[in-house]
């Protein structure tokens, strides 16, 4: 999965399992789960989903979204769009009924459901086996990568 270096030092140095409504967003394996079954989403989609939570304390525009998840890639406003459609589609929400992610008019978009934040350390569900070896290599080179960009 392609991370967004602006969101890699948030989301490895501080890994964490996010539970709302029957859903868990796992910041460390990048995991979308429901009743502990895994929902599969495309990278970009988790991204926005995971940043919208990450944010939830406040309204997220339009222009964040882009700037920060496409990293100034040239996108249509509709690529957004759709990934919030697919984004709500994946946890059970809609444009209408907007339980999850609110849409606030000419503003942006929220994270509004109630979360349990829960440390990824604690792993209290034990749901969650140690990183593979591809994992720990992937978060190694993104690590290295972070290190070079902040020296």
């Amino acid at each position: 999965m392609k991370i967004p270096r602006s969101l890699a030092v948030l989301w490895y140095d501080r890994p964490m399992i996010y539970r709302f409504n029957e859903f868990q967003l796992d910041t460390r394996l990048f995991e979308l789960r429901h009743q502990g079954k895994l929902i599969p989403l495309e990278p970009q989609i988790y991204n926005v989903l995971a940043y919208l939570l990450n944010n939830r304390d406040r309204i997220v525009s339009k222009q964040e979204l882009l700037e920060t998840l496409w990293e100034g890639k040239i996108v249509a406003e509709s690529s957004l769009t759709t990934c919030i459609k697919d984004a709500r589609k994946a946890i059970g929400d809609n444009g209408q009924d907007q339980h999850t992610i609110a849409t606030i008019h000419r503003r942006g978009y929220r994270f509004v459901a109630d979360i349990e934040v829960i440390s990824d350390d604690s792993n209290e569900t034990g749901d969650h086996a140690g990183p593979t070896s591809a994992e720990t290599r992937i978060e190694s080179s993104c690590l290295n990568s972070i290190d070079d960009l902040l020296s």
